[in-house]
């Protein structure tokens, strides 16, 4: 992943990157420490403003679907997360609790096992439904909403709810 060229901050194993422009969305520090707790392996945070997704897109994911097909994503101990009016502060740390799940899953053998060893459905970078639809998916939806209320946020911030602020985000 390039440097950061933003504020960092590291927090027990987290290391927070937040880019030009995401600022208004970064998590708190108390928010941030109780993230801390739930990992034991280092972690890398980007968030980046949707407006320079080009910038981080992963490779697995059509660029067809287009800047709005997802919000985040995880590649083994890295987190990139793309925000703009249609993520609140509260939807980035739900977010986060979701992807902090998936790193778990890289790191923990029979986790990785026990969801990898199903394919992902067909539409999973472009369907929401699809998508969600994977066991790994609702095991980090899970996680997010069961420790949701620990960071002072609600639970239910997940893809379906981001997708309908997507809809509308002409008025937000």
């Amino acid at each position: 992943m390039a440097t950061c060229t933003g504020d960092t901050k590291t927090l027990g194993p987290i290391t927070l990157c937040t880019e030009a422009g995401a600022r208004p969305w970064t998590p708190t520090v108390r928010q941030l420490r109780l993230m801390s707790r739930l990992v034991t392996s280092p972690v890398s945070i980007r968030i980046v403003h949707r407006r320079d997704v080009g910038r981080f897109w992963p490779a697995s994911v059509p660029v067809s679907a287009g800047p709005y097909a997802f919000r985040a994503f995880t590649r083994r101990n890295r987190i990139v997360a793309f925000v703009d009016a249609t993520e609140t502060q509260a939807s980035l740390a739900w977010l986060l609790l979701h992807e902090l799940a998936h790193t778990l899953v890289n790191s923990d053998t029979a986790l990785l096992r026990r969801f990898r060893s199903q394919p992902k459905p067909p539409g999973y970078p472009v369907s929401d439904d699809q998508h969600a639809a994977w066991p790994e998916e609702k095991f980090a939806n899970d996680f997010a909403d069961r420790c949701a209320a620990s960071l002072g946020v609600s639970a239910g911030l997940d893809r379906h709810w981001w997708r309908a602020r997507v809809a509308r985000r002409d008025l937000l």
